[in-house]
């Protein structure tokens, strides 16, 4: 059950307990090898913590003017590194066997659909 007020109204949400129940790690991976897991949800729950400073407007937009260079949108590319990194292939080898990446059936049907749309 989730209990939410906004804009001084009360929501309340409730599920189906008697259907569900925690799922096991070792259930999980092997549904994973088998392909039988199309889509995972995680819901989080976070408290609220009591006592909690409350910043007032103007504190937080100074805090915001004095932290505006660090927080400005990045132009241009990164400064460059003392030693970049690179991945020093083989001579002629040849490209790994690699299966194909596999969408879950109900993502697949709308891929292909904005895929045509797109080549039209």
């Amino acid at each position: 059950m989730m209990e939410l007020q906004i804009d001084k109204k009360f929501f309340k949400f409730t599920g189906n307990s008697t259907t569900t129940a925690p799922l096991q790690f070792h259930s999980l991976c092997r549904l994973t090898n088998i392909d039988g897991v199309a889509a995972l949800f995680q819901l989080e729950v976070h408290s609220m913590v009591p006592n909690q400073p409350v910043y007032s407007n103007s504190q937080l937009s100074n805090l915001l003017e004095v932290l505006a260079k660090i927080l400005d949108t990045p132009q241009g590319l990164p400064p460059p590194c003392f030693h970049d990194h690179a991945i020093h292939l083989q001579p002629r080898t040849q490209p790994i066997n690699v299966h194909p990446y596999r969408y879950p059936h109900f993502q697949n049907n709308e891929i292909e659909r904005l895929v045509t749309e797109m080549l039209k």
